[in-house]
């Protein structure tokens, strides 16, 4: 009988032991990210018991960014507040200069803020959801329709899909790494294969195809820009006073995606980019001396070069005939809508276009 119990002892005492030690592969800092009741397709990076999110993440809650490279600076806004980040230092300030809790790092070719103090420096719900396999950290707008345990209740299923996922991706990082290692060889020196590399056709030359749009409205301007987001394309937006006081949020939305904004005018040069100028900054804080001209009139060309501003290339060219382009050549498209758009992203010649925004230094 005391051998019996001497060995259940043993038993349970190895089952406890085994307890506490961590599963292999186990992923102690990876955090998932939801964005109201959506997974993020980005994963957060834990630093310091601090997590930080991609700042693009912000845009859901029409919060957006743009980037200052002469003044060094990161700036965060809304309709309401605005928050800047110092790119040296990755500390914040308010509009008024007082210091923030916010920090910034840069890694993956990426800007990451701390979710929860920008979180609730514009007035938004963060979480963190104590879930298995890995937690859960939530941002979301108040009145959000899923409480936090609904969610993860929701999601568990996801949730464990998206952490395989993960521990796969890392598990192939890790090999990969260890097969480009250099080894070394039987005499102590980094061995080099005597392989002869096999000739490759070089890459044709790729077709520069800068992408503008003229106006932006709320029925077509935001499927735009989620396809442009998707296919990490940026692009020119041309508009009006009336397109700017209609629609600021949108305006800000463009800007802070990374998209280059110019002024539309027609016959009154200097009267329209006056109030158009006027009214981007008060929407967005920036100036732009970029301009595109309703018609091919050379008085009109003229008077804009008075002013110091550039006009862009109205030179045309249509989808079909970018199909014929040859490489090495430059095409300048004005997309009329979000199915051209799509029509565009669709061509069997996608790979070997350049696509870039019209700009004061490539109009």
């Amino acid at each position: 009988m005391m051998k019996i119990r001497r060995t259940l002892t043993w038993l349970l005492l190895a089952v406890w032991i085994l307890g506490l030690s961590p599963p292999v592969n186990a992923a102690s800092d990876v955090v998932f990210l939801s964005i109201n009741n959506r997974w993020s397709t980005d994963t957060p990076i834990v630093s310091g018991g601090v997590v930080y999110v991609t700042v693009r993440e912000f845009s859901e809650f029409n919060i957006y960014f743009s980037t200052y490279s002469t003044k060094n600076t990161l700036f965060m806004y809304n309709s309401e507040k605005e928050l800047f980040f110092d790119l040296a230092t990755g500390t914040s300030a308010d509009s008024d200069g007082h210091p923030y809790a916010a920090s910034l790092l840069y890694q993956n070719s990426m800007y990451y803020v701390s979710g929860q103090s920008v979180s609730e420096f514009f007035g938004l719900e963060y979480s963190r959801i104590n879930s298995d396999p890995a937690p859960i950290v939530r941002i979301k707008a108040p009145g959000t329709v899923l409480s936090d345990s609904d969610f993860a209740m929701a999601a568990s299923n996801s949730l464990n899909r998206k952490y395989t996922e993960y521990l796969a991706a890392t598990t192939e990082a890790e090999v990969t790494a260890e097969n480009s290692s250099p080894t070394p060889d039987s005499g102590g020196t980094v061995g080099v294969s005597s392989a002869p590399a096999e000739s490759e056709t070089p890459a044709p030359e790729p077709i520069q195809v800068y992408m503008y749009f003229h106006g932006i409205s709320e029925a077509e301007t935001p499927d735009v820009l989620n396809q442009l987001s998707k296919y990490g394309c940026q692009a020119t937006f041309f508009v009006t006073e009336a397109d700017v006081c209609e629609n600021p949020d949108l305006i800000r939305r463009v800007y802070g995606e990374g998209h280059t904004l110019g002024i539309a005018c027609a016959s009154e040069l200097s009267a329209e980019y006056e109030a158009t100028s006027a009214a981007l900054f008060a929407a967005a804080r920036i100036k732009t001396v970029l301009v595109a001209l309703s018609a091919d009139d050379p008085d009109l060309a003229e008077e804009a070069a008075a002013l110091g501003l550039i006009v862009t290339d109205r030179e045309d060219t249509d989808l079909s005939a970018l199909e014929l382009a040859s490489g090495g050549s430059s095409a300048h498209v004005g997309i009329s809508s979000a199915s051209s758009l799509a029509t565009l992203f669709r061509s069997t010649k996608i790979q070997n276009y350049s696509m870039l925004a019209v700009t004061e230094t490539a109009v």
